[in-house]
Formats: structure tokens, C-alpha cells, sequence
């Protein structure tokens, strides 16, 4: 789970290079495709698409109280549908809600200024 900037500090280009670098990693490790079966099976209809969402400032997602992450974002896996997004950012005091439509097998890409 990536960590947020240092309490007290900015967080330093360097530092966020680095923590969009180590989130980019995971979500190509968590995005290849899976090994064939020996048999395959009937591809069922996706009811997924992706989220990718940078904030500035920085802030954790969460969507119905479950944690997606702190922002940068990369290719997210979300169901179908339009989604209230909460994005706080506790160092500064801030709480934004976002509405996004998520499309089956498409990527729904922001970056957002919050306050």
C-alpha cells in the first residue's frame, strides 16, 4: 500500500517520482494478463473497468468505506457503474467526494485539483 508524504514536510519531487514509479510496478504486476487453461472456458461478459486518479494534493481513495489507495492511482479495478468517491487528504484537512462512471473494460482517467 503506498505510503503518503512525510507528516510536517512537502513531499519532494523526488519522493513523488519514486512513490508513481513503485504504483505504476504494481498495478502492470497486478494487470498481466492471467495463464491460459489447458481448456479454455466460455469468456464470461466483463462488468469491470479502471480507474486511474491523481490528486493534487495528494489524498487516500475510498469508495463505500473500503480503501483503494493513496493517489497516484493506476488502472484500479472497479464494477461497472457510476461510483461517489471520497478523498481525503488528513494532513491538510481535506475531504473531496468525486462521482465517476466506470465503462465495462475501459480506464477512467483524472487528475483532479481538491481543496
Amino acid at each position: 500500500e503506498d505510503a503518503p508524504p512525510p507528516t510536517g514536510a512537502e513531499e519532494t519531487p523526488e519522493e513523488r517520482r519514486a512513490r508513481i514509479v513503485a504504483a505504476r510496478r504494481r498495478a502492470r504486476a497486478t494487470s498481466r494478463p492471467a495463464e491460459m487453461e489447458a481448456e479454455p472456458a466460455q469468456a464470461a461478459p466483463s462488468t469491470t473497468g479502471f480507474l486511474t486518479l491523481d490528486t493534487a494534493p495528494w489524498s487516500h481513495v475510498a469508495l463505500n468505506g473500503r480503501r483503494l489507495g493513496t493517489t497516484p492511482l493506476l488502472r484500479v479495478e472497479l464494477p461497472t457503474g457510476r461510483h461517489t468517491l471520497t478523498l481525503p487528504n488528513p494532513e491538510q484537512g481535506i475531504t473531496t467526494r468525486y462521482t465517476v462512471t466506470i465503462e465495462e473494460g475501459r480506464t477512467f482517467a483524472r487528475r483532479l485539483g481538491i481543496e
